[in-house]
């Protein structure tokens, strides 16, 4: 499986706030055969996020989690209708959620930031 597919985008989606977000995450990830707990993860993605936000300036946010509930490397992408307040700073529009498996979080975790960092470049 690859990283990311079609399944795994969503283009002009609208949500009330990241709660949201992390729930469409966790939705597109389980239909994909990609989490083996949900629950797991979106609580790892919320303890992620609320130990330090995840907006990266210029309306970019990549919200991720290292967790027992995913069961393989996967990379969702959200561009949000509107922009939308992530932090009481920051605001985002692209948002690029990434779920690795805890058995892989050194590495493969890396290589999908920076994968990123040069695609966004």
């Amino acid at each position: 499986m690859e990283l990311i597919n079609p399944h795994l985008i969503q283009i002009n989606a609208t949500f009330e706030n990241k709660h949201a977000i992390f729930e469409s995450v966790c939705n597109l990830l389980e239909a994909e055969g990609r989490l083996s707990n949900r629950q797991q993860f979106l609580q790892d993605l919320h303890q992620r996020e609320e130990s330090a936000p995840t907006a990266l300036g210029h309306l970019f946010a990549i919200p991720h989690a290292k967790s027992k509930g995913v069961k393989q490397a996967s990379l969702v992408f959200i561009k949000l209708k509107d922009e939308m307040e992530w932090t009481e700073t920051e605001k985002a529009q692209y948002i690029f959620a990434i779920a690795v498996p805890e058995k892989d979080a050194g590495d493969k975790h890396l290589e999908i930031l920076a994968m990123l960092a040069r695609k966004m470049m």
